[in-house]
């Protein structure tokens, strides 16, 4: 199941119902004639297993359509791109399904690798789908998710929200800015004296600099 390391795009996939040498060739000449034009041939990154390492692949790899890099072999880092991949196709899809039959398991792999290709945001891409990274149609994605990002955040916090968060405590993770640095007249005295009714509350602490804050509140 060879993929694009840039974009994690899943290039080409085959479910058999035969674990055979020639499935990994035409999985293979597939991905490669998918792949965008480039001026140099394309690497494959697979570990040494059987299905990657055998006479069937080696004469293909020798045709000069493909070349081969083992993981751990010819170099230092593995593929573990495509290895946690597959993984989350077993254990989080495949897995809860009756795997009754190839068809059935056919039907699920065209499902799970159309939605990662085609609906799925990445992280890593701030947002942007594999298929829009490996087509670059995908450029004003990040901008617009930090957009709309912003918009519903300042949906969500009300105006009195935004005035007590000026005074917040550090360990809320909320700014200290415009806090007094002397307490109003109406703010009692004392590290943390508090009363009821109309009358104030005065709570005082260091910040993280060692600088005393006091924060009066209704």
């Amino acid at each position: 199941m060879p993929s694009s390391t840039n974009s994690r795009r899943i290039l080409a996939w085959r479910v058999a119902d035969t674990f055979a040498p020639g499935n990994s060739v035409a999985v293979l000449v597939e991905a490669s004639r998918g792949a965008t034009p480039s001026a140099t041939t394309p690497v494959v990154l697979s570990d040494a297993g059987v299905e990657n390492v055998n006479a069937q692949v080696d004469e293909l790899i020798t045709t000069g359509v493909l070349r081969r890099v083992l993981a751990f072999t010819e170099l230092k880092f593995s593929n573990s791109m495509i290895e946690a991949w597959w993984r989350s196709l077993k254990h989080q899809w495949l897995f809860l399904h009756s795997l009754d039959s190839v068809t059935t398991v056919h039907r699920l792999v065209t499902f799970y690798v159309d939605q990662h290709n085609r609906v799925l945001p990445h992280s890593a891409f701030h947002g942007q789908t594999p298929d829009e990274m490996y087509f670059g149609t995908g450029d004003p994605v990040p901008k617009d998710l930090l957009s709309r990002a912003s918009a519903a955040r300042r949906t969500r916090v009300k105006p009195t929200d935004r005035r007590r968060a000026r005074c917040a405590r550090p360990h809320d993770h909320r700014v200290l800015t415009d806090c007094p640095t002397e307490p109003p007249r109406a703010c009692t005295s004392g590290s943390a004296a508090r009363r009821t009714g109309n009358r104030v509350a005065r709570v005082d602490w260091q910040n993280a600099a060692g600088n005393k804050v006091v924060a009066c509140s209704n």
